[in-house]
């Protein structure tokens, strides 16, 4: 057991193809004391990072990203796997507006994230409005 970065990780490790037990608890040992030090915080999700958007029908563009940065525990080469939920946005919204949430996996590690509006969502204009009138501009 290690703390990286506040968080309490288990590596759990075989040693294979010792002749004598005294030299598979000496693998083992020096396993246990180098093992820690290849385990570090990496960033998985950065708070800039743009990982969706909306696109309105009159046109207007809208990127989504998560409220915050997020770290995740791991070997150098792990994956993260994201799964991004993103919720219907109405016009008018706010930048900022939260609209989703994206799950970051990596190995046993889940963290969920709030996802937010980078830019306000401006209804569309009066031009808009007259030329579609039948069409719901949602």
């Amino acid at each position: 057991r290690q703390q990286v970065n506040g968080q309490q990780v288990l590596v759990i490790g075989a040693v294979l193809a010792q002749d004598q037990l005294t030299d598979a608890f000496a693998v083992s040992q020096e396993l246990a004391t180098t093992t820690p030090a290849g385990l570090a915080p990496r960033s998985a999700l950065l708070a800039d990072q743009v990982v969706g958007s909306y696109d309105a029908p009159w046109g207007a563009h809208v990127e989504v990203i998560p409220q915050q940065a997020v770290d995740l525990v791991g070997w150098p080469g792990s994956t993260v796997q994201l799964e991004v939920q993103l919720d219907p946005l109405r016009a008018p919204a706010t930048a900022g507006t939260r609209v989703g949430r994206v799950t970051l996996r990596a190995g046993a590690q889940t963290q969920m994230v709030d996802l937010v509006t980078t830019a306000p969502l401006n209804p569309p204009d009066e031009r808009w409005r007259l030329l579609r009138p039948f069409q719901n501009p949602e």
